[in-house]
């Protein structure tokens, strides 16, 4: 259990370096192009059951459908003022949940797909086409745990050079200007850490000293059991549901291996087939959304959107990674969510810098809609946009709570980019990030210092 934590430190420092180095040399603000402003943020009205927000989506009527709870879990029906107009219990973890074209909502939890009416009748049950083939797997899935069990453990010493070059890095900073608090509690914290680390690195040479020449047996059968345990858990999570007139579509893990799919039945959840594969994306998030026109997936871990039909043929995909462009996607691995609005343009989420931008159904860039203010991390940003395309909604997992963007007149909407420092414009089509400084986010390392165990 402390290697697992320490691996979670090291991820967390990785995160921080990253964050580091993506500080744009230049900034420009491009609020003046934002489409929308944000205008508050809807936190259920439920201080006698307080439930954590796994998803969200809008009904026809503009009503928040909410998906909430760690198993048993609760579906609630809210208003933009966060009251809770209808809600219902679930055994499992609600972990998706979206609107169906005749108004009943589909749910996705631990293997288990519902439909629901709107007044909370369970009008099906099923398990996910996928939990199915997974239990059809055993063979396939020991040997994979077997592969995860004896895969080589992390460099202890990658990570001390890791954590001494966070050292050297804030003192040679201290040596010019003041440190923030943050950075103070990372030059409190780090010198522990890099104490700890060669200690195990110690235990470590002392114990393979001792076992000598002894043939290794290989993970116990106990072991085994326990890490197929695991991966079922994980594998049984239902990324997202949605559905494409009387067909039901989900996006889940794949039964072996990292990546993931999208699996299709009919409305009563039978006839499960597997219609797209090889999809990348991290953090247990892989978005897909169906319309009129098909499927469009927000394949994070490639900076893209991807359109496909019903069958699961791929018609058109879009976006790079590019930190500083409006055209493409930023950070490690965006966009991580997507929905329509009335007229069918395609909207798009990113977690680690909150921005949301609209496309035409072909990928054509249309508008940036603006910037929500959230805690920045690899996670789902649920996004929805009022039936009356007036405002807009995400997700704000860490803090619990669903932001709301409304529309901006006209007037008030800059149309071209607005110069560099140096004087200089942008090429047209592209904008630069809001301007921050190149230093480390409050949020940020707050979430970061949380993670290392020093947050107070």
């Amino acid at each position: 259990m402390r290697l697992f934590r320490s691996a979670i430190r090291f991820s967390a420092l990785l995160a921080l370096i990253a964050f580091i180095q993506a500080a744009p040399t230049w900034a420009e603000s491009i609020a003046g192009q934002a489409t929308h402003k944000q205008v508050g943020v809807i936190a259920i009205a439920d201080e006698g059951n307080p439930l954590p927000i796994n998803a969200f989506c809008l009904d026809q009527s503009g009503t928040i459908v909410v998906a909430c709870g760690q198993g048993p879990g609760e579906i609630r029906l809210v208003n933009d003022d966060g009251e809770i107009l209808k809600a219902w219990e679930m055994d499992v973890k609600p972990e998706a949940v979206n609107v169906a074209e005749d108004g009943t909502i589909l749910v996705g939890g631990e293997g288990k797909l519902f439909r629901f009416d709107a007044e909370g009748k369970q009008l099906q049950q099923a398990d996910s086409p996928h939990a199915m083939a997974l239990r059809a797997k055993t063979d396939q899935l020991r040997k994979e745990a077997i592969a995860r069990l004896t895969r080589g453990r992390p460099s202890l010493a990658s990570q001390v050079q890791l954590y001494e070059g966070m050292v050297e890095q804030i003192e040679e900073k201290k040596k010019t200007k003041e440190l923030n608090a943050q950075e103070e509690r990372l030059l409190e914290l780090l010198p522990d850490m890099i104490r700890d680390f060669k200690e195990k690195i110690a235990s470590q040479e002392e114990e393979e000293g001792k076992k000598g020449n002894q043939k290794d047996e290989g993970p116990s059968e106990e072991a085994i059991s326990k890490q197929i345990d695991m991966m079922l858990r994980s594998k049984m999570k239902i990324s997202s549901v949605t559905s494409c007139g009387d067909q039901v579509f989900v996006a889940t893990g794949a039964a072996t291996g990292y990546g993931y799919c999208i699996w299709k039945t009919d409305a009563d959840f039978a006839g499960g087939e597997l219609v797209v594969e090889g999809l990348r994306g991290c953090c247990g998030q892989m978005d897909v959304q169906g319309c009129k026109e098909g499927l469009y997936v927000a394949e994070n871990s490639r900076f893209r959107v991807v359109h496909f039909d019903v069958e699961g043929a791929e018609i058109t995909s879009w976006g790079e990674r590019d930190r500083e462009g409006l055209d493409g996607f930023t950070s490690c691995c965006n966009p991580m969510n997507v929905c329509f609005n009335a007229n069918g343009d395609v909207f798009t989420a990113e977690a680690s810098t909150g921005r949301i931008k609209r496309f035409t159904s072909d990928g054509e860039f249309l508008s940036y809609v603006g910037d929500v203010d959230l805690v920045p991390g690899c996670k789902n940003v649920s996004i929805a946009v009022s039936p009356d395309n007036d405002k807009v909604y995400m997700l704000d997992l860490t803090r619990n709570h669903i932001v709301k963007m409304q529309a901006r007149p006209e007037g008030e909407i800059d149309s071209e980019p607005t110069e560099t420092d140096e004087g200089s414009e942008k090429p047209a089509g592209t904008a630069a990030q809001p301007q921050r400084e190149k230093s480390l986010s409050g949020a940020l390392l707050d979430s970061l210092l949380s993670v290392l165990g020093g947050g107070s």
